[in-house]
């Protein structure tokens, strides 16, 4: 069992899975931003950027459900975009810095980081998901639309819903209006 006393616990193998995390990470954004503008940029930081106030990220909570996991402080419920740049929240920073200099910044490879970035690698794949899958029936043979959950052996989160954001969204945007 994991609890709030092994946080700071670090290793290559932590190391490595934050590094292939992030990655995959810099990927996703990638193809969100992609999937939102039909374009990338030269650069991942603007897309990051850009990405972060359209969708809301900061707001989003990622819970850890599983049992194996104790936590009793601040890991029961992550923010994963939440952070201020270079701060130890900072999955980003993190990555970046283990990528270009691993033995100087190696404690940091630790499993705070690496729940942090999983959670944020998590969340955005719940958002690049579209949610609705065609099942086949079996009794009429038709493709029967369906909205499930994203909860994992790990993770648990609320289901992103475009709709719902985009009604959130133009709600806002006409209350800034009046």
């Amino acid at each position: 069992c994991f609890d709030d006393n092994q946080l700071k616990v670090y290793s290559n193998e932590i190391l490595d899975l934050i590094v292939r995390i992030c990655t995959n990470i810099e990927s996703l954004y990638e193809d969100i931003y992609r999937d939102k503008f039909s374009k990338t940029e030269p650069k991942i930081g603007p897309m990051i950027t850009k990405l972060n106030e359209m969708l809301f990220l900061e707001d989003k909570i990622i819970c850890v459900a599983n049992d194996n996991f104790r936590f009793h402080k601040e890991m029961k419920e992550i923010k994963p975009f939440k952070y201020k740049n270079k701060s130890k929240d900072d999955f980003y920073s993190t990555y970046n810095a283990l990528k270009h200099n691993r033995s100087a910044n190696m404690k940091k490879a630790n499993i705070y980081t690496l729940l942090r970035s999983l959670a944020a690698f998590y969340a955005l794949c719940v958002i690049f998901d579209d949610k609705w899958t065609p099942l086949q029936n079996s009794i009429y043979g038709s493709k029967t639309p369906y909205t499930f959950t994203y909860n994992s052996e790990l993770f648990s989160a609320k289901v992103y819903d475009k709709q719902l954001t985009y009604a959130e969204q133009s709600i806002i945007f006409l209350a800034a209006k009046i």
